[in-house]
């Protein structure tokens, strides 16, 4: 052994050993950290940046919780009520596509947040339409696809934004995302709530409108679609409607309300009108006056009690012979006219 030339250079060589040691723990406490994330189910981002892989996995959960196009249409920031109809073409139905497409344009138009159905032919032929609007004022409804979990792909490949899920079929959901889709899960009870969002899912909801209480465990917060019935009998559901509104609720999805027939443009309008003019009483219509490209005049066919309506489809007179005879010529010689464009 030699001995060192400088006095302070053994204490040098023991200080230079100490630092090599720290750096050492150092990096095997930084290797731990990523890999005990990973043991865990999570894909760190670097093994030697546990802060980093923390900061990722946060601002992950931030960008998991923000809320698609979907759920921007069903509740809007000002908080004005959204309204949604559901398409489901009757089997007397004699509806071409061609009109069908004229249709969704036209409701659209009129305001409609989104349109649902659980037909593959149906979302097509509407996807088609809804898309052909991008970059116009409106712009394209969401289309939300309420059918057979079986061909929820399909649906998202045909051009579906969102789709309905059992509060259940949790895998299912969890590929429809995948595909690019929004999930909407249908709620049954209180219990269903606690298990979804305690697994992290912030929505859409769709809840039944008669379960108060389901509505009542979500977050006030949270997008809940209430679904209800269209055309009850004495206009039961205009007054639910009236109840949901008041209790709080912005988005409201009417069953079964296109159904392919004279009354869907109609009953549509109704409802709108109904829901969101709060200065008017009575029903007012306008859908049929419009010209081609779906702009609806202040012009109406009439005004009627809400009370004194029985729809057609109930076995009633609609909205009177004249009427529904003036808007039959009407569409159908629009319909020929922008068919031919």
């Amino acid at each position: 052994c030699q001995k060192p030339e400088h006095p302070m250079q053994g204490k040098t060589t023991t200080t230079c050993s100490l630092l090599f040691l720290l750096m050492l723990t150092c990096s095997a406490a930084f290797v731990c950290v990523p890999s005990a994330i990973a043991r865990a189910g999570q894909a760190p981002t670097s093994l030697c940046s546990p802060v980093r892989v923390t900061m990722t996995m946060a601002l992950s959960a931030k960008k998991k919780s923000k809320a698609g196009p979907t759920a921007k249409a069903l509740k809007k920031r000002t908080g004005a009520v959204t309204v949604s109809f559901e398409v489901l073409k009757a089997e007397s139905s004699e509806i071409t596509d061609v009109e069908l497409e004229l249709l969704s344009m036209r409701l659209r138009k009129m305001g409609v947040a989104s349109l649902w159905t659980s037909d593959l032919d149906t979302l097509l032929t509407v996807c088609k339409e809804q898309k052909s609007a991008k970059g116009d004022f409106p712009g394209p409804c969401a289309i939300v696809f309420n059918g057979d979990l079986s061909e929820a792909l399909a649906a998202v490949a045909a051009g579906a934004s969102a789709v309905v899920v059992a509060a259940s079929e949790v895998e299912v959901g969890e590929t429809v995302a995948q595909a690019g889709a929004e999930v909407i899960w249908n709620l049954e009870s209180a219990e269903q709530v606690d298990v979804l969002v305690g697994s992290g899912a912030s929505g859409p909801f769709l809840v039944d409108a008669k379960e108060q209480d389901v509505r009542s465990a979500l977050s006030k917060d949270a997008v809940v679609v209430s679904a209800l019935d269209s055309m009850q009998p004495d206009q039961a559901e205009m007054e639910l409607c009236r109840e949901l509104v008041a209790s709080g609720c912005k988005s409201i999805m009417l069953r079964n309300a296109i159904v392919g027939d004279e009354e869907d443009l109609q009953y549509s309008r109704f409802v709108l009108d109904k829901l969101k003019d709060k200065s008017s009483s009575n029903f007012r219509i306008t859908g049929m006056t419009g010209s081609t490209n779906g702009h609806f005049g202040t012009g109406s066919f009439g005004a009627q009690e809400e009370a004194g309506i029985v729809w057609k489809r109930l076995g009633g007179e609609g909205l009177g012979p004249d009427v529904a005879a003036t808007a039959a010529v009407v569409g159908k010689s629009n319909m020929r006219a922008w068919a031919a464009k």
